[in-house]
């Protein structure tokens, strides 16, 4: 699903409760010590891959190599961030609170997923659905 908000989609509470898994997601990640330092990316979680990356602009940089430097900056930055996001993840995923938190997950997806929409038909239509 393919939206600004794929969450507010019908058809991804559906997906979801099919047992079909986000593959790739946007992102912005922000660093808390340095509000400039933001980044826009896709992450394809299973592959644990990132691509299409947007890094802070450079500013007021005097000569290339202080281009080049600060670029190699922000994509360390960008570097910790990740592996800092990976590392909330295998805490979330080892601790003793998982299978709570997993019951939890499946029961907002439950939730989320809409009920089937009531098909009413005609006694007229019925009988001939009756006789085919």
């Amino acid at each position: 699903l393919r939206s600004d908000g794929p969450t507010r989609l019908p058809e991804s509470a559906e997906a979801l409760a099919e047992g079909k898994w986000p593959r790739k997601v946007g992102m912005i990640l922000t660093d808390l010590q340095d509000s400039d330092a933001q980044f826009e990316l896709s992450f394809q979680g299973d592959q644990l891959q990132i691509s299409g990356v947007k890094i802070p602009s450079i500013e007021d940089a005097e000569t290339p190599r202080d281009i080049v430097e600060r670029r190699l900056l922000v994509v360390r930055s960008l570097s910790d961030m990740v592996d800092t996001l990976y590392s909330q993840f295998l805490d979330q995923r080892t601790s003793t609170g998982w299978s709570s938190k997993r019951e939890s997950i499946r029961d907002w997806i439950k939730q989320r997923r809409r009920p089937a929409a009531p098909v009413t038909v005609k006694a007229s239509e019925a009988a001939v659905q009756a006789e085919s």
